[in-house]
Order: structure tokens, then sequence, then C-alpha cells
């Protein structure tokens, strides 16, 4: 069995990604989850104002905004992606998605154009309506563009 796997988060260079929002898609298309997650209490003071406000424009998610703490979205989606191949993009977020999630195969997807070329599953967008940065609406498009990518070489 295979997963996609994207999130949204607030990133600085000195605190990493912090995650708004991750989604996880089945391979076979019928089983989503998608997780908002509150930010944490205290409001980590190198995240300067312009960068929080440039990704909250971004990716219209408040900070205090979810339906889930972080530990508690973490061993819900570690439960269900077991010891699976899970497929992502990019190979900064595959980097820190390991060290979370340290018992799934983690593949980036190689050589895709970049999300806001891919516009094949705007109607996935999740139920807040955030705009097309929405984890939701990118993990039906990583699935979308693997098996496209599978016909063409099959």
């Amino acid at each position: 069995m295979c997963w996609f796997l994207d999130f949204v988060s607030y990133h600085s260079k000195e605190c990493g990604f912090i995650i708004k929002e991750i989604a996880i898609l089945h391979s076979d298309g019928e089983r989503c989850f998608n997780y908002f997650i509150t930010g944490p209490k205290t409001f980590p003071s190198s995240l300067q104002s312009q960068t929080v406000n440039y990704q909250y424009n971004m990716h219209m998610l408040k900070w205090e905004f979810g339906d889930y703490e972080f530990n508690e979205a973490i061993i819900d989606i570690a439960r269900k992606l077991g010891n699976d191949i899970v497929y992502l993009k990019g190979d900064e977020k595959r980097d820190f998605i390991k060290r979370i999630f340290p018992r799934p195969t983690f593949i980036e997807l190689q050589n895709i154009p970049s999300f806001r070329e891919l516009n094949s599953c705007i109607h996935e967008r999740c139920k807040v309506r955030h705009g097309n940065h929405c984890a939701r609406r990118k993990v039906f498009e990583l699935r979308y563009i693997f098996h496209q990518n599978l016909l063409q070489r099959g």
C-alpha cells in the first residue's frame, strides 16, 4: 500500500516547519484524511511578523486555528501510514517528515511541475476553502500526476 502526503506550514530558518494543515491520501483515492493543527501555545519569537504575515496571506490559516494538537494528529497519521510507502513533493519536506514518522518509506516525487501548474484537482480543496495552497488539494494533485506518469510509461 502507498499514500500521498503534503502539509501547509509556517516556516523559518530557525524554527523549521510549524505544520498547520497536513493531509494524507491513500493510493486508492478513497481514503483522505485532513488535519488542521493549532499553532504552539507560545509564538516562536524567531518568526518575524513580516514572515508570518506573508505566509498567512499565502495559506490563510490563522495561528490559533485547528482541530488537533500536533501530537494528536501525528499519532493518528502514524497509525494509518504504518510501514507503507509515502510519496511527497520536495526534499526539504521529505527530510522533515522522515524525522516525525520513522516507520514509513518516504519517496520524493521527481520532475513534477510546481503546484501552481497542477490544477487537475481544484475541486478537492478542503472545507476551509483557503485557496490553492490547501494540503488536501495537493495530495490529490500528487496522486493524479503520479498515475499520469505511470500511464505514460506503461
